[in-house]
């Protein structure tokens, strides 16, 4: 797709003939908020400072696990990344000099419970 163009709006599930059992409504409502919030971020940012990206970005990956897990979809792995992150966003301002190692120790578990999710 070029620049400018748009493409037409997808039907609303219920508008859907035949459509398979759709997730809970949780579940829907959940992502649709995920969205929003990634949405809004992303147009806070124009006007923050840069620095913020950062976390703004751990907490849309925060947030999109903790709706598995609200919705009894995640694993034990995923819910431990999920807890690093709460780690994370919950703690004290400042000790930003510890972030790469944070980032880079989130990122491995992640790696680590997307294989154990591939394999099992």
């Amino acid at each position: 797709m070029k620049s400018g163009e748009t493409t037409p709006p997808r039907p609303l599930p219920s508008e859907v003939p035949n459509r398979p059992s759709a997730a809970p409504d949780r579940l829907h409502e959940d992502v649709a908020l995920l969205a929003a919030y990634l949405l809004s971020s992303a147009r806070g940012l124009l006007e923050e400072p840069p620095e913020y990206g950062v976390y703004r970005c751990l907490d849309g990956a925060r947030r999109a696990l903790e709706t598995l897990d609200q919705n009894g979809v995640s694993t034990p792995e995923l819910s431990a990344v999920r807890r690093r992150l709460d780690d994370q966003m919950f703690s004290p301002m400042g000790g930003d000099e510890l972030l790469p190692g944070t980032l880079d120790d989130v990122c491995m578990r992640l790696v680590y419970a997307l294989k154990n999710m591939k394999s099992a």
